[in-house]
């Protein structure tokens, strides 16, 4: 929940001449997490939107090596994808962004 606070917030906190054209793809809710031939469809579109991404920022928990499509990801991104920019993030480095700036306050 952080992560999309701040994901979806970024659009109006930063100018625009910051962020240009910032497109997210957030493979949680892009892909069907329920209906199995919808969610295959997706994985398999996988490749196709990673192949015209500029970087991919990974929210890494522990839970996120254990699933198919997200390791499949991972990997497609990195063969496909010439600047290879990938920033990895684990999940509490939000949730201590927002504490210390609360505790700022």
């Amino acid at each position: 929940p952080t992560f999309l606070f701040t994901a979806l917030l970024a659009r109006s906190v930063f100018p625009t001449w910051m962020l240009p054209d910032l497109h997210v793809f957030l493979d949680k809710t892009c892909i069907h997490q329920v209906d199995e031939t919808l969610q295959r469809r997706g994985i398999l579109k996988l490749g196709a939107f990673l192949y015209r991404s500029d970087e991919m920022l990974v929210c890494y928990s522990d839970v996120y090596l254990t699933k198919l499509w997200t390791v499949f990801e991972l990997g497609c991104f990195l063969c496909v994808n010439r600047s290879r920019q990938l920033t990895v993030m684990p999940t509490y480095v939000p949730k201590m962004m927002f504490a210390g700036l609360a505790s700022a306050f």
